[in-house]
């Protein structure tokens, strides 16, 4: 009687286990590179690519700078020239929102100059 009392919890944990798993697994977010012409400004910036314009404003989730350094969060050094145009390397991820979806920056690559 005793192993079966300890035997289904955890069958119940390893079921849970494996459920969330599969779940997070086929519901992680894609993330896609893309190249655009950023539009620079002081502290945001308007990238434009064929067929959307992503955008970001004081900070980004994460940044690559031109020595190949990550960064978490904050504001990408190749995006301070306000006032200036220049072709950026970004990765973006579909984010949904009480039903309204959008396309988020993620990271910012720096390395290309």
């Amino acid at each position: 009687m005793k192993a079966r009392q300890l035997a289904v919890p955890a069958v119940c944990v390893l079921v849970g286990v494996l459920a969330g798993y599969e779940l997070g697994h086929h519901h992680s977010a894609a993330v896609t590179w893309h190249t655009g012409l950023a539009y620079i400004g002081d502290h945001e910036v308007s990238i434009s690519t064929p067929g959307w314009i992503y955008g970001a404003q004081d900070a980004v989730p994460g940044w690559i700078d031109s020595g190949g350094s990550t960064h978490n969060g904050g504001w990408p050094d190749c995006l301070n020239s306000s006032g200036t145009q220049k072709q950026v390397r970004f990765a973006a991820t579909n984010v949904t929102t009480a039903g309204t979806s959008s396309r988020q920056i993620v990271l910012v690559d720096c390395r290309q100059g």
